[in-house]
């Protein structure tokens, strides 16, 4: 059985037994990230990555970390029992527009990437009018979408 010193001055009755068996592994054991899925049990520490591709919510892609042990539902309503500790945003936009209007909800002033319709990195101007709102500004009108991170 191999056994791993704690520190260089420790005794043999102070070692750390290693020996697990690795198929037994979980991403909750190991301290891991969980992709986030409705009805499953939580407990506080979880940390799960929310999939916005996959999940409707108005939750970009983001790494949250379970306040109280519950049963999930939807994360929209479920929100109370997260806190983020990575968050993102991204805004849809399918009116044509010379002034795009995103109210990301971060509560901070977020890095800002915008894609036309054919997911295209292009520039614009970004103005920030609140720590939840960010206009973005164009010469032409556009469609596409924000990535607020």
């Amino acid at each position: 059985m191999p056994h791993v010193p704690r520190s260089t001055s420790c005794s043999q009755d102070q070692e750390i037994n290693i020996t697990v068996n690795v198929a037994d592994l979980t991403s909750r054991a190991l301290g891991g990230i969980l992709l986030w899925e409705t009805a499953k049990d939580y407990v506080i520490g979880d940390l799960v990555y929310i999939n916005n591709s996959s999940i409707v919510t108005v939750f970009a892609n983001g790494i949250f970390l379970c306040t109280a042990d519950h049963t999930s539902s939807a994360f929209d309503s479920d929100i109370a029992n997260w806190k983020a500790l990575t968050s993102a945003y991204v805004h849809e936009q399918s009116t044509p527009s010379t002034i795009w209007q995103v109210d990301h909800g971060l509560n901070r002033f977020p890095s800002v990437t915008i894609y036309d319709s054919l997911n295209k990195v292009i520039e614009a101007e970004v103005e920030y009018s609140t720590a939840n709102r960010v206009f973005v500004n164009f010469n032409t009108t556009m469609v596409g979408s924000v990535y607020c991170v």
